[in-house]
């Protein structure tokens, strides 16, 4: 989306705490009165994904949200202006405490001279950043057709994410390992050979790769090397995963707000027995959940039963197909703890298909629509 859509969906959303999105350019940003400030608001996570000129940003943060405390960036090489980013930061962002930001650099024709890659760090040199501490380092990595280089800032967060695995690319700075926030943990031969611990991490990735057909076993191995407790958004890629184990899962890492998944492997003949399970009812009980990404195309029932598992639960981001769309949306009309509802890999038709049920009166009349084209995302919100 760009930015006049982004500050369409801000108006409707006044509490949202945390944001991220990618961004791109079409038009330029058209401050609208009266302007909609985001009190809130105060983590944000965005990729730029297009040239986006830094006034319109300016304007975007100084009039919607300028009281962001963690901003994190990802954008290219042709947004590499330090003189720019100074100035966003001094007039725009008062209260920001943490600043991540990393630029992608590829080389297609040969690999990047250590001179190119410090000549671009030196901009990042002045007393603005040193005093800060926002001090920048790089990395290099190679793909089959070009080499890439992330330049990114060390303050807080440092490396933010780490992968653990069988064959590890890149080069490894051991003192910034404690300061990573995010690992990814993509083979379980590799946590048993691994000696590392990341005393902060608060986001966990179990990659598709690992097997995850005992709790107890992922447990044991991970606990090792990571505070359970500080978890707060976990993503579990495993393809068969079981709800139960699941559960298990979840009861080890209690503060998890944002819960990513992309299967759950059960038959809708054994929901039932499913939901009396213990373990099942205590997590339902006692656990905040307040945000889900089901990737795996979404039912009725298995909705249903997230619903049951997660009662507390504002945002959601399915995958559904056509034909169940009013299901969903009906069955969801009376939740109202849920503010947002996104289905990814959505078409136009999507769209057109609940704002059709909305006239109709199947659907409820304070539901709100807007589709992003960039990302096929269809959003529904009340």
């Amino acid at each position: 989306m760009d930015l006049n859509e982004l500050t369409a969906l801000l108006s409707n959303t006044p509490c949202l705490r945390h944001l991220s999105a990618m961004l791109w350019h079409r038009t330029n940003f058209e401050l609208k009165s009266p302007c909609n400030i985001m009190t809130d608001l105060t983590y944000m996570s965005l990729r730029l994904c297009s040239n986006i000129p830094f006034d319109n940003l300016q304007k975007f943060f100084i009039n919607h949200c300028p009281f962001v405390e963690v901003l994190h960036i990802s954008t290219y090489e042709r947004n590499i202006n330090a003189n720019e980013w100074k100035q966003l930061m001094s007039l725009s962002l008062p209260n920001l405490r943490v600043f991540n930001i990393q630029f992608l650099v590829y080389f297609t024709n040969q690999p990047p001279q250590k001179n190119d890659i410090e000549q671009k760090i030196k901009l990042f040199n002045s007393s603005f950043w040193t005093e800060r501490q926002w001090l920048f380092e790089y990395e290099i990595s190679m793909t089959i057709d070009n080499f890439k280089i992330i330049i990114y800032s060390t303050k807080s967060f440092g490396r933010t994410k780490y992968k653990i695995c069988d064959e590890s690319h890149g080069l490894i700075d051991i003192n910034h390992l404690k300061s990573v926030d995010h690992i990814k943990i993509s083979s379980k031969k590799a946590i048993n050979q691994y000696m590392y611990h990341f005393p902060y991490a608060t986001k966990l990735t179990l990659g598709h790769t690992l097997s995850i057909t005992s709790s107890a076993m992922i447990i044991n191995e991970i606990i090792g090397i990571l505070r359970l407790k500080q978890i707060e958004v976990l993503a579990i890629e495993y393809a068969y995963l079981c709800p139960v184990i699941m559960c298990e899962l979840l009861d080890f890492m209690p503060n998890i707000h944002t819960l990513t998944f992309h299967s759950m492997s059960f038959r809708e003949n054994n929901t039932l027995s499913i939901e009396q399970n213990d373990i099942f009812r205590s997590i339902s009980k006692k656990h905040l959940i307040k945000n889900v990404t089901f990737r795996e195309y979404c039912t009725l029932y298995k909705l249903k039963l997230i619903l049951k598992l997660f009662p507390r639960l504002q945002c959601i981001r399915l995958d559904s197909k056509l034909e169940h769309i009013q299901s969903i949306l009906e069955y969801l009309s009376d939740k109202n703890h849920l503010i947002l509802v996104c289905f990814f890999r959505a078409s136009r038709c999507y769209i057109g298909r609940i704002n059709k049920l909305i006239k109709a009166g199947s659907l409820s009349y304070n539901f709100k629509t807007a589709y992003d084209d960039r990302n096929r995302t269809a959003y529904v919100w009340w």
